[in-house]
């Protein structure tokens, strides 16, 4: 595999017409050999990003400070990307007097 691409679909519609665009897009995911999460999976990874937001808060109270950056890069630009963000917020963080700086990418 030399190129991967991920999609969260949110369908819309009458019951009829979202199940004719599941099926069409499911079809589509299948001759490409895609893998479809599912609704539920779906839900989780969408009531997670709120959850992230609390403890986020949750440790601002004890002074940590913790953020979550989403965004999207051609695979040839990722690693940079990664590489440009990590060192922005040392810099910052450091320029700041915040002691330890904690930066990771998945």
């Amino acid at each position: 595999m030399e190129q991967i691409c991920a999609a969260t679909c949110i369908f819309e519609g009458t019951a009829d017409q979202v199940h004719h665009a599941e099926k069409k897009l499911y079809a589509l995911a299948q001759k490409y050999e895609g893998v479809v999460g599912g609704e539920e999976r779906g839900k989780y990874g969408y009531r997670l990003t709120f959850a992230i937001a609390y403890m986020r808060d949750l440790g601002m109270e004890y002074g940590v400070l913790g953020e979550s950056f989403e965004t999207s890069a051609p695979w040839d630009k990722v690693l940079n990307l990664c590489r440009n963000v990590k060192e922005l917020i040392k810099r910052k963080s450091k320029e700041l007097g915040i002691k330890w700086a904690i930066v990771s990418c998945r």
